[in-house]
């Protein structure tokens, strides 16, 4: 949910429900991202004995770019937080 921060002025709680609600998104996919490296991971541990190997796989790779770029939110989040 995008919020107009003349609108978040207006509207406190409804601009922190709206970060609250970016933030558990976050966590999700964070989460997910995770877990699917972790995936990866025992899979090549199963199919080659080295879950190392996952790492040059695409799959995780772009999960692992995915997960840089979420890192760069929580600044933003608290940005976002401290204009209201």
């Amino acid at each position: 949910m995008l919020i107009d921060p003349a609108q978040a002025a207006r509207h406190p709680a409804l601009a922190e429900f709206a970060l609250r609600d970016l933030q558990e998104r976050l966590a999700i996919a964070t989460g997910a991202l995770n877990k699917i490296i972790e995936m990866n991971q025992q899979w090549a541990a199963d199919q080659w004995g080295d879950a190392g190997r996952a790492e040059n796989m695409a799959c995780v790779r772009t999960a692992r770019e995915a997960l840089a770029a979420l890192a760069q939110q929580p600044q933003a989040l608290q940005f976002s937080a401290d204009a209201i």
